[in-house]
């Protein structure tokens, strides 16, 4: 953290030296003149033996260029010694001191949450029941632990309210086909992508999770997924937290479609297109989007590389997440940064278990997260080193 230059309102100001310039001026005393003073008299009568020609005495009021040459030279010095004293006080600065007993080598990090308040005319005609109602839609990110010490688990025991979980594994937000097909099994998966799911809410049809789902009969957590969403009474619900992790860069899914912002086949045609499905059916029911966290991808060799700076052919990480970014703003949908703000380059390490799925440490970082900026709704910048808002860089400051 860089130190902040104070810039003095008043500067000391020098001397003005005002009665020395008199003097040089005028003489001693005013309107004394140089033959006034006897002693300056025998000087003047013995340059006069010297030079024959003492000439005329100055006229009171009058002084001679040299005169003007040393008032010039002072006025000069005085401006040049304001300058300097400026300066230096400028250059001083503010004094920071730093906590000694903590040393870090991290940089510092600006959380970038967008919090969309509920639009008032969304609620128009929707009765609350009191209690608030949270559905996690997803894939692993939610499916890995769907018990109190998962994502929505913790943020029912840690933010006072109800929770409900409906993720199924492997899927991911940009769907496969613009039209569904059948023809093999990752054909038939596209069912539990986002924007599908986001479709059988809209239209209440929720058959064809629960027909796919018999694919999956190693695998319960499809049936009980679909069978979940199809016994929600949607009247309940006021809030649906849109949770993937970085399944769609580790797919290579097409991030944007300039000639058709509605593409499902690009990440964010089918976040957006989505988003407008249940936003239309359920108009009350408040939409957040959760960013998945930092994330590393395993390169030819088998070594996992940084995906920040990793791009397989359709950007980085950065890229997926700051177009999440322009979708959620640009549909009102609440965006809670966890690329930047729970899980990262710097921690990722005690939080995840490969660089993709996270341990319970780390679903803690994104419930806690969760509950400040929505429940709380924590107005601060997010720290993600304390779990609270709050300076971001974490670092005790002592002002002298």
């Amino acid at each position: 953290m860089a130190f902040r230059k104070n810039h003095p309102d008043t500067l000391p100001k020098p001397e003005s030296g005002e009665d020395e310039i008199d003097d040089l001026l005028w003489g001693d005393d005013e309107g004394k003149t140089p033959t006034d003073d006897p002693d300056n008299s025998m000087e003047m009568e013995y340059d006069t033996e010297i030079s024959g020609n003492p000439g005329p005495a100055p006229a009171e009021g009058i002084f001679h260029l040299g005169t003007l040459n040393k008032v010039l030279a002072v006025a000069i010095a005085a401006g040049v010694a304001a300058i300097v004293i400026w300066l230096f006080i400028w250059n001083i600065g503010e004094k920071s001191v730093w906590n000694r007993n903590k040393t870090t080598t991290d940089y510092d990090i600006e959380v970038q949450d967008v919090i969309v308040a509920q639009n008032p005319k969304d609620l128009e005609g929707h009765a609350d029941d009191g209690v608030t109602n949270i559905l996690f839609l997803g894939n692993d990110l939610i499916s890995d632990d769907e018990t109190e010490n998962g994502i929505a688990g913790q943020v029912a025991s840690l933010g006072n309210v109800q929770t409900i979980t409906a993720a199924f594994p492997g899927s991911q937000i940009t769907c496969y086909n613009t039209d569904y097909k059948t023809d093999s099994q990752h054909d038939m998966d596209d069912i539990y992508n986002f924007f599908y799911v986001a479709n059988c809410i809209s239209t209440g049809d929720f058959s064809a999770l629960s027909n796919v789902a018999a694919y999956h009969s190693d695998n319960p957590v499809y049936a009980d997924a679909a069978s979940t969403l199809a016994g929600i009474d949607w009247n309940t619900i006021d809030m649906i937290a849109i949770s993937y992790n970085a399944a769609d860069y580790l797919n290579g899914s097409a991030v944007w479609n300039d000639a058709n912002d509605l593409d499902i086949v690009t990440y964010t045609g089918a976040l957006r297109l989505g988003i407008r499905r249940i936003h239309e059916k359920y108009p009350w029911i408040r939409l957040v989007f959760l960013s998945p966290t930092y994330t590393r991808i395993e390169d030819q060799s088998g070594t996992l590389q940084n995906g920040d700076t990793t791009n397989i052919g359709n950007g980085d990480m950065s890229t997926y997440w700051l177009k999440a970014v322009d979708v959620c703003v640009g549909e009102q949908v609440s965006f809670l940064d966890n690329y930047y703000g729970s899980i990262n380059g710097q921690n990722y390490q005690e939080y995840m278990t490969d660089g993709v799925h996270l341990n319970s440490a780390g679903n803690t970082a994104i419930a806690r997260h969760f509950i400040y900026k929505i429940l709380e709704n924590g107005q601060a910048e997010y720290n993600f080193r304390t779990g609270t808002g709050s300076d971001v860089s974490g670092d005790e400051k002592t002002e002298e």
